[in-house]
């Protein structure tokens, strides 16, 4: 049952031990935390630092490096002796003395100051004099380049290039030679050739301490590249010719060429993470990249996580296991006393299953798989005994669900439910209650169908009573289409509402054909349902096999038919008892509107009748007055010119006339007896009709000069002689 949860509760010390150990835990590491995370903030910050000095000094060599450069060229430069021999070798291209002195002069530059060459151009680019033994310089300088640089009177630094002849690098220092001080006739131009092999290149490429990662690029944009201007330490012969785009931004040389300064963090040309500082390098196109490899930066800092690591975890076991020790000594204590507790237990709980099984309601109880762990009786009279261990599962308190009972008949429970908690606060299962409402509910839903239809009947019309009665019925039984019919007196089914099933697709409601559902009702007067889900075709008309017919009885009479059809799911028993129920409650009531109608429509035939009556009358009126009117017309001039015969024949004319007026009015006074009296049949020839017929009308005839001629030939007519001479009539 389910007080068992209560009886092998854990010790209430535990929380406030595994507390304790939290709040160890977490001090422990939010401090191993805060420690590792403040030593990488020192440690990354002792890394920038030390590439912002190294990129510091690397600037500060090449700003001398180029300063000394610089300085050597302005040894010639407005040097008055250095001028004349250069005006006097130009002078005199074949003369060797000025050109001697010159070499003389100019060798100090390769063989002291260690440049490569030493070349003199003049104003159009040709070339004087070169130092070295080869006849073909290595670089060369374009006319607009000397015309620039005899502009601006100054010595100038030439960028690296890469010779066509040996495919070296080179740079060189420009220095404009002016045959005045006042640089208004310029001689030509030396150009100091410098090999960067030799001192430049290894400048860059010192770094003060030892590392495993770390150089120093010296790049600059060139359109929208980023061109490297020395030798890499991981790419071999990388000058000039290692080029990255400018759309690779994550690339620290890309950050140093779109203008970024100081720390950043991004790939190398290998594509590796790495650290770097950038800097510019002051009056030149040049960016400095210090950088090292983020994993050679982060390797300490792995090392030293390692051991901060394993240092918590040391610490944890050791206050894992003091309050683990405490744990079990209380512990102990706990079971010791829960043991007393239990024999006092299991009685309360014996008493209490005695009081839940004489409960009416279904009770049961489930552990958290759903699992059926105790029932009370009415439960296992429900389910069946065997439900012990099995699923169970019911809705939400408050709901109703169809569940099926062990006979396999489905049973509609209202549920409640409540959960099982232990002593320590978790969830144990749930505790179901739950009752048998599928006959109160029947019974509300019959009542409520029967209201509906009692106010169908008692509020709508004759032209809307069926059709509403017919969707409260498909409403009550979920379904979409459907018929509801009568029979008439001479027995044929009258179809008063109707619900298509589709295009060509009709309940048939003809009483042949004895196998179907509605033959079999009829004949049978209880209701029939199938649930097959597919259409028969019969007779030319699809006919849905999922429905149910009920016959509408009244003093063992068929006088009605329910028909639904088209429904989701199958008919069933309850189905069909709800509509027996409502046929029966509208058995009388269809009878007594279907004896009301054929009453009204009787009334409506004598009215009918009485209306024709009155429309002859007064036409049989009319015509006797017609007469008497055209005969005392002819009397008057008969008495005129004194001819008795004629005389005679109108005044028999005015009688006759006179007399069927006199007749016609009797009848129109037995009027008030239609319906209540039948006229007398009679046998009369078809000649005295006539004759009465055209008495009646002589006036219109004489006036009109109509001749009627009458057959000699014998014929008897059989009925109502009134109706048989107004039907004569002219």
């Amino acid at each position: 049952m389910f007080y068992k949860h209560h009886h092998r509760s854990k010790p209430d010390g535990a929380r406030p031990l595994i507390l304790i150990f939290g709040v160890l835990a977490t001090g422990i590491i939010a401090t191993a935390i805060g420690y590792h995370r403040f030593e990488s903030r020192q440690f990354r910050h002792a890394v920038e630092l030390r590439l912002a000095n190294v990129a510091a000094w690397k600037i500060s060599e090449l700003e001398h490096y180029r300063a000394e450069r610089v300085g050597d060229g302005t040894l010639l430069l407005d040097n008055p002796v250095f001028s004349s021999l250069v005006h006097r070798a130009f002078e005199d291209p074949k003369g060797t003395d000025a050109k001697e002195q010159l070499r003389t002069w100019l060798v100090k530059y390769p063989n002291y100051y260690d440049y490569a060459d030493v070349l003199l151009f003049d104003t159009s680019g040709g070339v004087r004099l070169s130092v070295s033994a080869s006849q073909m310089p290595v670089i060369t300088v374009d006319a607009q380049l000397l015309s620039d640089l005899m502009a601006t009177g100054k010595v100038a630094f030439q960028d690296f290039v890469r010779a066509e002849q040996n495919q070296h690098i080179y740079c060189s220092v420009l220095v404009p030679i002016y045959d005045d001080m006042a640089h208004t006739r310029p001689l030509g131009v030396v150009v100091l050739q410098i090999d960067p092999d030799r001192h430049l290149y290894p400048l860059i490429a010192r770094w003060p301490t030892q590392t495993q990662t770390a150089e120093t690029l010296l790049v600059r944009r060139d359109g929208n590249d980023v061109v490297f201007l020395n030798n890499l330490r991981f790419r071999k012969d990388t000058a000039l010719r290692l080029r990255i785009p400018l759309e690779r931004t994550n690339v620290a040389a890309v950050k140093a060429a779109q203008g970024q300064v100081g720390p950043i963090e991004g790939v190398d040309y290998r594509g590796q993470p790495v650290i770097a500082h950038v800097a510019p390098v002051p009056r030149s196109p040049w960016f400095l990249v210090s950088r090292i490899a983020s994993a050679e930066v982060t390797a300490p800092l792995e090392v030293q996580l390692w051991n901060t690591i394993v240092l918590v975890v040391l610490l944890l076991l050791g206050a894992g296991a003091s309050l683990g020790f405490i744990w079990r000594q209380r512990t102990v204590r706990h079971y010791r006393e829960q043991a007393a507790q239990a024999v006092e237990l299991r009685a309360v709980t014996v008493h209490q299953e005695v009081l839940l099984s004489t409960v009416p309601d279904i009770i049961v109880e489930v552990d958290e798989r759903s699992a059926c762990t105790w029932a009370n009786r009415a439960a296992l009279d429900f389910f069946g005994d065997d439900v012990i261990g099995c699923e169970v599962v019911l809705d939400r308190e408050g709901t109703e669900s169809w569940q099926r009972r062990q006979d396999g008949q489905k049973r509609l429970l209202a549920c409640r439910r409540g959960n099982l908690v232990s002593d320590d606060g978790r969830g144990s299962g749930v505790l179901y209650s739950a009752r048998d409402v599928t006959d109160q509910r029947r019974a509300e839903r019959e009542l409520a169908v029967r209201s509906s239809i009692a106010n169908i009947f008692l509020s709508r019309p004759d032209h809307e009573m069926y059709e509403a009665l017919l969707k409260t019925i498909l409403d009550a039984v979920s379904s979409s289409r459907g018929t509801f019919g009568f029979f008439n007196e001479s027995g044929k089914l009258i179809i008063a509402a109707s619900q298509e099933i589709g295009a060509n697709r009709t309940l048939i409601a003809a009483k042949a054909f004895d196998a179907s559902l509605l033959s079999q009702a009829i004949h049978s007067q209880e209701s029939q349902y199938s649930n097959q889900e597919s259409f028969s075709l019969h007779n030319g008309k699809w006919t849905p096999t999922r429905r149910i017919c009920v016959p509408v009885v009244l003093r063992g009479e068929v006088v009605g038919i329910i028909q639904a059809a088209e429904r989701e799911t199958d008919y069933t028993n309850d189905d069909q008892q709800l509509l027996d129920t409502i046929a029966k409650y509208v058995a009388p009531v269809l009878h007594a509107r279907l004896l009301r109608e054929r009453r009204e429509e009787e009334l409506r035939q004598r009215n009918d009748e009485m209306m024709r009556f009155l429309y002859a009358a007064s036409h049989d009126l009319k015509s006797p007055l017609v007469t008497v009117s055209t005969f005392l017309g002819y009397l008057e001039k008969d008495l005129t010119l004194h001819v008795q015969q004629a005389i005679d024949k109108d005044i028999e004319f005015i009688r006759n006339a006179t007399a069927k007026m006199s007749q016609r009015l009797d009848e129109v006074l037995e009027l008030s007896r239609v319906g209540r009296k039948n006229n007398v049949t009679v046998e009369i020839s078809m000649q005295e009709v006539i004759s009465e017929a055209l008495n009646l009308t002589a006036g219109r005839i004489s006036t009109r000069g109509v001749i009627v001629q009458v057959t000699d030939e014998p014929l008897l007519l059989y009925g109502d002689q009134f109706r048989l001479v107004e039907s004569s009539r002219i």
